[in-house]
């Protein structure tokens, strides 16, 4: 892992990012009537955006990189 670049870096965090989004807007997809407009679905991506950003923070202050394998 220390011999990736940073976009190399970016581009792991990133797909991690949508592997984690996909799941829940499949989910929304199939049991909410309005994604767009339901603040259920707004609550949803909140939290998982936070949850994301929190996991990255943590990676951040402890220094543990990306598992890709």
């Amino acid at each position: 892992m220390e011999e990736l670049t940073d976009e190399e870096r970016m581009a792991i965090f990133s797909a991690g990012e949508a592997l984690a989004e996909a799941p829940m807007e499949e989910f929304l997809g199939r049991h909410v009537l309005d994604p767009a407009n339901s603040t259920f679905a707004q609550d949803l991506r909140e939290s998982m955006l936070i949850g994301y950003g929190t996991g990255n923070s943590r990676e951040n202050q402890q220094g543990n990189r990306p598992e890709t394998g």
